[in-house]
């Protein structure tokens, strides 16, 4: 079937800048603004890729709640590539997430959309190579 893509991070405008980055590509693509969202999609979708913002998801909620997110994606849907989205290339963060939720890739907001598609593209090619 089409490779589905979960985004979580409720930024309304990374949401539809990583759609639109997405967009050209062969990809299902989900967007929730919630950990909460999130994982009510993944509940209903067979989803390959799930991406998450680092930083707080819910309002007022403190950083790293991505990560607790991933964390939580690693244990029910072990399968599933998930990747870390970050404006901040903080290295202890990025280790702690490496570490709590078995994160394969990190994607800066920074980036232009043809080093996010690529990086995408890698991860899928790397989790078809897994289940193959």
């Amino acid at each position: 079937g089409t490779p589905a893509v979960l985004i979580v991070d409720r930024d309304p405008v990374a949401l539809m800048s990583m759609q639109n980055m997405l967009g050209g590509l062969r990809y299902r693509v989900f967007c929730a603004a919630t950990s909460a969202a999130g994982f009510a999609i993944l509940a209903r979708q067979p989803v390959h890729i799930v991406i998450s913002d680092h930083d707080a998801l819910e309002d007022g909620a403190r950083a790293a709640e991505g990560i607790r997110f991933l964390a939580g994606v690693r244990r029910l849907y072990p399968g599933a590539v998930r990747i870390v989205m970050s404006r901040v290339e903080n290295a202890a963060a990025l280790a702690t997430a490496i570490n709590k939720a078995g994160i394969h890739k990190f994607v800066s907001k920074e980036w232009d959309a043809a080093r996010v598609r690529a990086e995408i593209n890698e991860a899928f090619l790397r989790l078809h190579r897994n289940v193959a």
